[in-house]
């Protein structure tokens, strides 16, 4: 395994621009490894290479959607051909107050999971495999960083995948984003252009919404309510149909209950669809999705 951890500064604009770490800060702020969650590759099946992420103290890095400031952390995967990699998966992230706004990320460690599915015609008994990730970690000053690790898994055919026994693993898994119909009762609409999610509280004391604009979609200032039993969550959309470069406008975000990075937090993704299947230049009123997502 190749880990080349920190490698690189570049420029970022928020909340304040460093040249380079001072000496004092010389080791690594951002170190990154790559496990399987899986003992051997078995042909016909999906598994996971998961990017561990082990951040210095007081620093953080970002999530999929920085917030208000920030970068997104993003992550890849060069693979065989015939290899399949999803899009990464992203455990519910920490809420950070910076200057400019909340942010969203992760503090000391996380984990960012990429499934990975092998044909049952590949051929080979190893699967190599190049993880290459970005990162911008802040303080009261922020750097960019990258890292790249090759990673050779073992295949073996015509057995069960075996999972391995990482501690980090199961611990982030558990934080992964569930479908919102795993949420008895949960609601979402995009009616007249205005997005409304609803469904029960249980024992979670708030609930929130993080955004992710997508092309041709913005949101307004998210307002959540609770009654102590329930809450509704609304947000204005914007929505600019040529700004979406001929893909579907997406509605997307995530839902969060509770304050604590263990509490439950559900995916949310609508793919809006307009009165008569015409997408006009400028639309303000969508027809109404409601229900749960896949």
């Amino acid at each position: 395994m190749i880990d080349h951890g920190w490698l690189a500064i570049l420029a970022c604009s928020t909340p304040l621009l460093a040249a380079g770490p001072p000496e004092s800060e010389a080791a690594p702020l951002v170190r990154m490894r790559v496990v399987s969650d899986v003992t051997t590759v078995v042909p016909g099946h999906t598994f996971h290479l998961v990017g561990l992420f082990e951040i210095a103290d007081h620093w953080h890095i970002y999530w999929r959607a920085a917030g208000a400031s920030g970068a997104p952390t993003s992550i890849h995967a060069e693979v065989p051909e015939g290899i399949a990699v999803g899009d990464a998966l992203f455990p519910r992230p920490t809420e950070f107050e910076e200057g400019d706004g909340t942010t969203y990320g992760y503090e000391r460690e996380t984990a960012i999971f990429l499934p990975i599915h092998v044909p049952e015609d590949f051929h080979g008994d190893e699967l190599a495999v190049t993880v290459s990730a970005d990162w911008l970690v802040c303080r009261d000053r922020c750097y960019m960083g990258e890292g790249t690790v090759e990673v050779a898994v073992p295949v073996i055919r015509g057995i069960e995948p075996r999972a391995a026994e990482h501690p980090a693993i199961e611990r982030f898994r558990g934080r992964l984003p569930q479908p919102l119909s795993d949420l008895a009762g949960a609601t979402v609409s995009t009616g007249g252009a205005r997005l409304r999610i609803t469904g029960p509280l249980g024992t979670a004391s708030r609930a929130d919404f993080l955004p992710i604009e997508r092309p041709g979609v913005r949101f307004g200032p998210v307002e959540s309510r609770t009654d102590g039993e329930a809450f509704t969550i609304t947000s204005e959309l914007q929505l600019k149909p040529r700004n979406a470069l001929g893909g579907e406008l997406l509605v997307e975000g995530l839902l969060v209950l509770g304050t604590g990075d263990d509490d439950p937090c559900y995916t949310i993704h609508q793919t809006l669809v307009f009165l008569g299947g015409i997408r006009p230049r400028d639309a303000r009123a969508p027809t109404t999705e409601k229900g749960t997502t896949p």
